[in-house]
């Protein structure tokens, strides 16, 4: 049996459509975090396949799941991988709120903080090449 690489389109979809069917599975009123988890998972498979509107719109529905709880951590990284998202799609304004986000959920971790300050960096670097470039 030939097994496809993590990164082929069939196995993305495998997994989106195994995600799908986790959400349906879940009770009504339960496991939020699992549903907010497999939104969050759905937002970073449609960003993978160029899908922006659609990633956002997963991202957005993992940030309500998970926003009454309070869930510092995954609430972190979403903000994250939207700040990436917007970032990659030049959306430097947007980049930079969400990094702001994600670093008032830190909540004493050192090592989410740094991982914004990266990625604050980094739309830094791409924000200056591109106004580089439209002056030159």
């Amino acid at each position: 049996m030939t097994r496809l690489p993590p990164t082929s389109i069939g196995v993305r979809r495998h997994r989106s459509s195994r995600i799908w069917h986790a959400i349906d599975l879940v009770p009504e009123g339960g496991e939020q975090s699992l549903v907010c988890g497999s939104r969050r998972a759905l937002g970073n498979i449609s960003r993978s396949k160029g899908d922006t509107e659609k990633a956002i719109r997963h991202f957005e529905i993992a940030l309500e799941i998970a926003s009454p709880f309070d869930w510092h951590d995954l609430l972190f990284w979403i903000h994250y991988e939207l700040a990436g998202l917007f970032r990659g799609e030049g959306r430097f304004d947007d980049a930079n709120a969400h990094i702001e986000r994600a670093k008032s959920h830190t909540v004493d971790s050192a090592y989410n903080l740094g991982h914004a300050m990266e990625l604050k960096a980094r739309v830094w670097y791409h924000q200056s090449r591109r106004e580089g470039t439209a002056r030159g």
